[in-house]
Order: structure tokens, then sequence, then C-alpha cells
């Protein structure tokens, strides 16, 4: 594994959610532990990365960076089990899943997308449906949203600016 971008409790486990370098394509793996020094993987599949991992509304949800489809999401009842619930990254196949966030009973998914820009994408508690919304206004290019946090009323995202070097 190249990397390991996420963590996540979930139940009696630690998360950790990898991107599997090597022979092409890359894989996205999902490994836990409940005492940390003995860990099984969970989850292997073709994506670009484990990007993002949290807990909510009684499910491990993980994020991959993105696909030739865009970044996908898939989540988990028992840490075991896992189903995609999206496959085209929220209907921009530019998109790749940052990180998420929980706020106010909701889910939030921030995106990276170097070509029509980052957004903000809500998943409602009880309905589960998708809706885009652009939460900070206009998309703006060349920017990545890196980190998510609460912190008293508020949702805070952290944002890298992305820079072409000649």
């Amino acid at each position: 594994n190249g990397q390991i971008p996420s963590l996540a409790v979930f139940n009696v486990y630690l998360y950790a959610g990898t991107q599997n370098y090597g022979p092409e394509p890359d894989r996205a793996e999902i490994w836990r532990t409940n005492n940390g020094t003995s860990w099984e993987k969970v989850d292997d599949r073709v994506s670009n990365g484990a990007a993002a991992l949290i807990t909510y509304d009684s499910y491990i949800y993980c994020g991959s960076w993105g696909d030739p489809d865009g970044g996908n999401v898939w989540r988990s009842s028992n840490g075991e089990d896992w189903a995609e619930v999206v496959t085209d990254g929220f209907g921009d196949v530019n998109n790749g899943i940052a990180a998420f966030a929980v706020f106010d009973g909701m889910l939030y998914a921030s995106t990276w997308n170097g070509v029509t820009g980052t957004e903000i994408v809500q998943r409602h508690l009880y309905t589960g449906v998708a809706k885009n919304q652009e939460l900070l206004g206009n998309r703006v290019t060349g920017i990545e949203q890196h980190a998510f946090g609460n912190f008293r009323d508020y949702t805070l995202a952290g944002q890298i600016q992305l820079l072409q070097i000649p």
C-alpha cells in the first residue's frame, strides 16, 4: 500500500483506508483492527484510493479520489459487506471525494475537481438522497477541499490552492 489517507472508528474497530499502488489499476483497500496490532482486510476494489472514511447513521462510509467515471462512495452497516451508493462523482466525472463531515444531522462530502471546481455535496439523513448543493457559492477551480471539521455552530472546510508549475 502506498499510503493511508483515511482513518475512522466504527463499532469496536479502527478502520484504515489505503491506496494500493502497483500494477495498473490502482486499488482501494479498507483494513480494520480491534487491538491495534493485527489487521484484517475487509474491502478491496479497483478504485483510486480509499481517500475518506466516516461513521454516519449506523454506517461507515468510504470515498475515493476518482476513477474514469468519477469518485465513488460506498458504505457498510457491519464493516465487512460494502455496497456502492455513488458511482459517478455526484454527476461529474472530474469529481473525486476528498473528505466527509457530519454537521447538524447531515452527511457532507467535499470533492476536489481541477476542471470544473470543488463542491460540497449534502446527503439527507432520512432519505439518503444526494443533493448537489454548492454551499460555498460558485465552484472554484484550482481549489481542493482537504479537511472538514466542526467548531461550535459551523462546519469548516480547509482548502489548498492547486498551482501549475511551468
